[in-house]
């Protein structure tokens, strides 16, 4: 269902219309533009600029290491694609949906993300580095290694997800909710200043903040000074 208020804390859903036109013959090429498609096919390793895809479906789709430099994505659903290696660096989503898609080694680094949603995706070692946005949902995703480095996000939700060996330094994600997810191997774990947690995440995510500080757990008094 659809979410309309402008000021909801959670992504807005694509707005497509009744029906699409069938994409089965769309290319890919520099400032090419697809809109109201229902998109099927293979285009895993190529490349175009400034591409705009508007009003989409993706389903069963292979997009295996496209390079998609400075793509501008609106109101567009994924379904069950394989993205891995795909590239959209600097690229702009906005109402995006990707619904349990393979996208190991995803790129969106420097890109600008407004009610996106991943979910169930696999984005181990995926990189948003220096992305911004806001309104984004993580849901059952596997981000194991994945960077988020520098990333600027507000209202950013991630639940349930693995962070194993996430990358968080330098990152400001204020509120950022994290229920459900894995946070004992997070990494920068100062960044996530202003978090909200479930009670079972106090003590894995204590651990990391310990370590972040250089905290050392010591029963044992002082030893006296040798004589």
């Amino acid at each position: 269902m659809a979410r309309s208020s402008p000021t909801s804390t959670r992504a807005l859903a694509p707005r497509l219309p009744a029906s699409l036109q069938d994409g089965v013959d769309a290319t890919l090429d520099d400032d090419e533009e697809w809109n109201e498609l229902a998109l099927r096919g293979d285009w895993s390793g190529q490349e175009a600029d400034d591409a705009e895809i508007v009003a989409c479906t993706f389903a069963g789709a292979r997009l295996t290491g496209v390079r998609l430099e400075r793509v501008r994505i609106t109101d567009t659903v994924f379904t069950s694609c394989e993205l891995s290696g795909a590239m959209f660096e600097s690229g702009v989503l906005t109402r995006v949906a990707f619904h349990d898609c393979r996208m190991s080694g995803f790129v969106a680094s420097r890109a600008q993300l407004r009610d996106v949603v991943f979910d169930q995706c696999r984005l181990d070692v995926a990189n948003f580095r220096m992305a911004t946005g806001e309104r984004v949902e993580l849901d059952h995703c596997d981000l194991t290694s994945a960077e988020l480095m520098n990333a600027k996000i507000t209202r950013l939700r991630l639940t349930d997800c693995d962070l194993s060996r996430t990358e968080l330094s330098q990152a400001q994600l204020p509120g950022v909710r994290l229920h459900g997810s894995k946070l004992d191997l997070v990494k920068g774990a100062m960044s996530l200043k202003g978090a909200v947690i479930g009670s079972d995440q106090i003590y894995p995510l204590s651990l990391r903040l310990f370590d972040a500080l250089k905290i050392v757990i010591d029963d044992e008094p002082e030893p006296d000074d040798e004589h």
